[in-house]
């Protein structure tokens, strides 16, 4: 991966970060009734399940808040007090601590509220005076493995003609404590030209004559890859030709980023 494109992705990653929390500054104004308060507490959470178990420490410093509301933060042991509207349905957020190498944890009943990929409580409607407690959320230490999807050509040959229109398609996915971003990149073969990209991925940059992108704005949870492709139509003879899809970020294991299929054209 090029210096330009890594950061290239570097900035979008940022970017999607930065957009949690662009509401964050602003008031969120209630009808006339008084307010509520909501406190919970932020925790490391070791083994990734979501409940705050023995030993886990609470986390200083986290910021958390009511969506398009003041946020505050958290205290020496975790704890944090903040005031809501009444009367409204409001949605309590943990903000992003990608920067401190953490995410996300599981929700789980009993433990963490926030959602594993949002940050995001359910909506509440809360009464003048009422004290909600128990808004607890856990985060988990950030380690990514991404892999690929099984790739497919459609129509399945074992040896195409020239002028075949071809499908292959393809996908990453991650696994991992947390969620994580998808991005990859499919590599078509000399030989080929290029017609449409295939996928749900949306493309991160432009796409080459051979190459086609792709990213999720959002955070995907492990185990839910995102389909990436292209069609295209065989110019010439081909042996055993590669097409390639790969993860196009860094991970704990690249070993096992990308996977390839061969093309034969006579």
């Amino acid at each position: 991966m090029t210096v330009k494109k890594t950061a290239r992705i570097a900035a979008l990653a940022l970017t999607a970060a930065a957009a949690t929390l662009a509401a964050a500054p602003a008031a969120l104004a209630g009808p006339a009734g008084g307010e509520a308060t909501v406190t919970g507490v932020i925790w490391n959470d070791l083994n990734a399940n979501g409940l705050r178990d023995a030993g886990e420490p609470g986390i200083k410093g986290a910021y958390v808040g009511v969506l398009g509301g003041s946020y505050t933060t958290t205290a020496e042991d975790g704890g944090y007090s903040l005031t809501a509207p009444s009367g409204l349905a409001v949605q309590v957020h943990a903000a992003d601590r990608s920067g401190w190498g953490a995410v996300w944890g599981p929700e789980a009943e009993g433990g963490s509220v926030f959602g594993h990929c949002t940050g995001e409580s359910g909506a509440v409607v809360l009464e003048p005076g009422q004290v909600l407690s128990g808004y607890d959320g856990g985060f988990v230490t950030s380690k990514v493995d991404y892999s690929p999807a099984p790739i497919t050509l459609s129509p399945a040959k074992d040896v195409y003609a020239v002028g075949d229109v071809v499908e292959v398609l393809g996908g990453i996915g991650h696994e991992g404590p947390g969620c994580a971003q998808l991005f990859a990149e499919v590599q078509l073969p000399e030989g080929v030209t290029k017609l449409d990209r295939l996928g749900d991925l949306r493309p991160y940059m432009s796409d080459g004559p051979r190459t086609v992108t792709g990213w999720t704005a959002d955070r995907q949870a492990p185990g839910t890859p995102g389909a990436i492709g292209a069609r295209f139509v065989v110019d010439s003879p081909l042996s055993a030709a590669t097409i390639t899809v790969k993860s196009a970020w860094f991970d704990s294991n690249p070993a096992n980023d990308s996977a390839s299929v061969q093309l034969n054209a006579s």
